[in-house]
């Protein structure tokens, strides 16, 4: 007799990257802003999810929700934090 076992585990990478935007750019306006200047952000992102050749995050166990990840059937989820001049995270949302 023979027998399959399937298994099935999840693992996630969570890159972030820090970019400046301009000062004129008002908190509420900063989804739509990211979404029409993604050459700002998107390949340094990649880049660090080893999408590119370039530096490369530690994959993890698990599904990657919290610190704002909530979307659990997403495939891949953006969002964005306007951090303050400590680093900590004011404002934010997704993309």
């Amino acid at each position: 007799m023979k027998v399959k076992i399937t298994k099935r585990v999840v693992f996630h990478k969570i890159a972030d990257v820090t970019i400046d935007v301009p000062d004129n750019v008002s908190k509420h306006e900063m989804d739509e802003w990211l979404l029409m200047n993604e050459n700002e952000w998107m390949f340094k992102v990649d880049g660090k999810l080893g999408l590119m050749e370039d530096e490369v995050t530690e994959v993890k166990f698990g599904f990657g929700l919290g610190d704002g990840m909530v979307d659990e059937d997403a495939e891949v989820e953006e969002r964005y934090d306007i951090l303050d001049d400590k680093g900590k995270p004011t404002f934010g949302g997704h993309i």
